[in-house]
């Protein structure tokens, strides 16, 4: 034998090792994936077609384990024939829930196969799971919404039974009566009662399509909820059914055409709801899609109205009563300016320049004005211990103000300019600052009783707070590390224009919360050591296991020393100073703040245990003022 003879001998021997292994090694590892596809169906529990795992109410708890919500006690549920339910009712479903539903076993291989390839070119195997109707109703029969591998071979597996014991009218009827579509309303009946006022049985082409798109996260595409993502599902739908030849042309262009006039929205009957929102649609939802199980806001809204979870906050209900009972008091407001429509009047200001309450928009149940909102917090734990969002909580009142951005006015001057000069080793309570006139370029800022002082110390400066000499100190420390200061103590709201300094006087782009004002003050009440502020202790699953727990380890932001200095100050303004209305008999330390032409009044002040933040305001700015600014929130 030749050598090139040998050479190619011995390279087909290695082709065939080669091939011969990966022939090894695709069984091995199909073996491997049959083999845990097994274990999984072999988990999956038992198909009884007798029992039906309800939906779970979860429970929200005050910070001494008594109920404050129910998510939902009660299914509204009207259970119907399929035969009394419309066709395109159907139609609008099958389009946008499984375009193939007659067509399958239970999986559509198609539909998986395009999501796959969705989330391949995405990189997000999350982002569409092609999931059949029999698919969606095993899962919220017999399993969780987690999104895992186990959990859909499982879901896949009980679906083929499933089909092989119902007929797809039966599977269709059990799902349209089962579907959740918030606001407690299970099955198509109830949501067409609670969406529309109506049976099932009278909705147009329109109102189908938009309840079609509520299942899919109901409380997110609930028109009450966001009803402009609603809309927009709803012409998803529409397309769909005209895509699949369910609705003609002019039946697309009828129903886009179409109004929807909705019911009035249910109203919620929990306890402390201006609390209770922000758990809900903030905090909680946050904790949730942090987690590796549920991704989107849409997963994490299913869990919390579907999975029977048990809530624990640090809600003090005494404290949250006493709260809003001082801010429903209508003697403590300075003025009962008027009560107003807000929708009429942000049309009026779209068009015109009001700069009073109109006649035509002032009504007699409308929403009062001047409003307020609250924040009562434990700087050591970071404990919300009460939220208030404003006054006279209803239907059309549910705004959570103490998240709305409005300008501090002085209340923001131990946080932009002194605490950091302090901290900086640039100032001491007892160093002088020359208030005297003060010009950059155009801009020349006055005191509030338009007249100057000289040399004054700092301390003077902020206990009757001095405007010069704010703005001195925060250009002597520059606007940079000022807003890196109260940044890092928890104003969260700082804009790129807000580097300049008339920020040291709190005319920020877009001013502060009162929920962050009581976080950066916090930090000077528990000694330079920032708690993040938290509504949520933990979450536990419907078997009592803890889904989370609140864990947070302090930040330095001060040292001791500074905190106690500014503190010591702002006790001084509480004492002798502009929150002299404030000096109760115990040590408070607080600081006012009013904006220029008296829209916004803050007051923030706290004690080594508690840290109130208060501000006053009309809920449109430019059409009220605060008579007496910030002292009418001592009052309060």
């Amino acid at each position: 034998m030749t050598g090139k003879a040998r050479k190619r001998t011995s390279l087909l021997r290695l082709l065939k090792i080669a091939l011969l292994f990966l022939v090894i090694l695709v069984i091995v590892i199909g073996a491997g994936a049959l083999s845990i596809v097994y274990s999984y169906v072999k988990d999956a529990p038992e198909f009884n077609a007798g029992t039906l795992r309800p939906v779970l109410t979860s429970y929200i708890f005050d910070r001494n384990g008594v109920e404050l919500a129910e998510l939902y006690d009660e299914q509204n549920r009207i259970e119907i024939p399929l035969e009394t339910i419309p066709e395109h009712v159907i139609d609008a479903f099958i389009a946008i829930e499984d375009e193939r539903f007659y067509d399958h076993y239970g999986v559509d291989t198609t539909a998986i196969t395009r999501a796959f390839v969705a989330n391949l070119r995405h990189g997000d195997w999350t982002e569409q799971g092609g999931s059949t109707i029999t698919q969606q109703l095993i899962k919220n029969v017999f399993l969780t919404p987690e999104k895992t591998f186990r959990r859909k071979v499982q879901e896949a597996w009980l679906s083929l039974k499933m089909e092989r014991l119902y007929s797809k009218s039966e599977i269709l009827e059990i799902y349209l009566n089962e579907i959740y579509f918030a606001h407690g309303a299970y099955g198509v009946e109830a949501a067409a009662n609670v969406y529309f006022d109506k049976s099932v049985g009278e909705l147009d082409v329109a109102e189908a399509a938009m309840l079609a798109g509520i299942p899919r996260s109901p409380n997110y595409y609930s028109p009450y909820r966001n009803q402009e993502v609603a809309m927009q599902r709803q012409s998803l739908v529409l397309s769909k059914m005209h895509e699949l030849g369910f609705i003609s042309n002019s039946a697309l262009r009828e129903a886009r055409n179409t109004e929807l006039y909705f019911a009035e929205p249910p109203l919620r009957g929990h306890q402390f709801p201006y609390f209770v929102d922000y758990v809900l649609h903030h905090e909680m939802i946050d904790i949730l899609v942090s987690m590796p199980e549920y991704e989107t806001r849409e997963d994490a809204y299913s869990v919390i109205y579907n999975a029977g979870l048990r809530v624990y906050t640090t809600l003090d209900a005494e404290i949250q009563q006493r709260t809003e009972d001082i801010l429903n008091d209508e003697n403590l407001y300075p003025q009962q300016t008027a009560r107003i429509d807000m929708d009429k009047m942000k049309q009026l200001l779209s068009e015109s320049n009001y700069t009073s309450y109109p006649e035509e928009v002032i009504v007699e149940n409308g929403i009062p004005q001047p409003q307020s909102a609250a924040v009562v917090t434990h700087p050591a734990t970071g404990e919300v211990l009460a939220l208030v969002g404003g006054r006279e909580y209803c239907e059309q009142n549910q705004n959570l103000r103490y998240l709305s951005r409005r300008q501090p006015g002085s209340a923001g001057k131990p946080i932009f300019a002194y605490a950091p000069a302090i901290e900086e080793n640039l100032m001491t309570p007892g160093s002088i600052i020359d208030d005297s006139p003060f010009t950059r370029g155009s801009w020349a800022p006055e005191n509030f009783g338009r007249r100057f002082h000289g040399p004054v110390t700092a301390r003077e400066a902020l206990v009757h707070s001095l405007n010069i000499p704010a703005i001195k100190t925060f250009e002597m420390i520059t606007p940079e590390v000022g807003l890196e200061y109260a940044e890092r103590m928890g104003i969260s709201t700082i804009h790129p224009d807000d580097y300049n300094l008339a920020t040291a006087l709190g005319g920020m782009t877009h001013g502060v919360t009162a929920f962050d004002m009581a976080q950066a003050f916090g930090v000077l009440a528990n000694q330079g050591l920032k708690t993040k502020l938290h509504t949520v202790k933990r979450i536990e699953d419907a078997s009592g296991n803890v889904l989370y727990e609140y864990g947070n380890e302090p930040d330095d932001v001060l040292s001791t020393q500074t905190a106690y200095l500014v503190t010591h100050m702002l006790k001084d303004a509480v004492h002798r100073g502009t929150a002299s209305r404030l000096n109760v008999g115990r040590p408070v330390a607080g600081k006012t703040g009013t904006t220029s032409d008296n829209r916004d009044a803050y007051l923030v002040a706290y004690t080594p245990d508690l840290v109130v933040s208060f501000w006053m305001g009309h809920d449109i700015q430019k059409l009220g003022r605060i008579q007496g600014g910030s002292s009418s929130t001592i009052v309060l």
